[in-house]
C-alpha cells in the first residue's frame, strides 16, 4: 500500500518535541546541530511483513535519532 510521508518540517517538529528514538548521543549539550537528514527503513529484530520508512537525523557528538516517516494519522496516533 501507499502511505503519505511527513514533510521535512513535520519530521523536524517531531524531533524537537522529543517524539524520536535516540539511537546514540555522546555529548551533554541539549543544543544539537543536525548535519544530515535522510530517509531510511527500519528493520526490527523480529520478523516483519514490511519495512517501516523512517527519517534519520545525524548530528554532532555522534547524535543519531529517527522517527516514523509515515504521517501520524495513518498510524492511528
Amino acid at each position: 500500500a501507499t502511505y503519505p510521508i511527513k514533510t521535512a518540517d513535520e519530521s523536524f517538529s517531531d524531533l524537537q518535541r522529543g517524539d524520536a528514538y535516540i539511537v546514540s548521543y555522546d555529548g551533554t549539550d541539549p543544543n544539537i546541530k543536525i548535519k544530515n537528514v535522510y530517509l531510511g527503513y527500519y528493520l526490527g529484530d523480529t520478523e516483519q511483513d514490511y519495512l517501516m520508512p523512517i527519517v534519520v537525523f545525524e548530528g554532532n557528538d555522534n547524535f543519531v535519532a529517527f522517527i516514523s516517516a509515515i504521517k501520524n494519522e495513518w498510524l492511528g496516533e
